[in-house]
């Protein structure tokens, strides 16, 4: 189960994820896959985008796929990312 944490305030926003993955399915299901895997984006150091789920996309980590995602569409505003994701 993933953890994302969101705190907010007038001021600042935190966002935090866990690093932990685990098989889903198969004879190792529960089992753990990588106790470091990133589950955050950071996006023009300004916003994150924080995700449960899968964990490859196209043969890739989910964070490289985002990012690649976002690059090749040139994504230069936070409101674009979620119509681009």
């Amino acid at each position: 189960m993933t953890q994302i944490l969101t705190a907010m305030t007038n001021e600042y926003v935190l966002l935090a994820t866990d690093r932990r993955l685990t098989y889903a399915s198969g004879p190792k299901k529960g089992k753990l896959f990588d106790d470091d895997e990133c589950k955050l984006v950071n996006f023009c150091n300004y916003a994150g985008v924080a995700y449960s789920g899968l964990a490859r996309i196209a043969g890739k980590p989910t964070h490289e796929w985002i990012g690649c995602v976002l690059a090749d569409a040139n994504c230069s505003s936070f409101g674009a990312v979620g119509q681009t994701l």
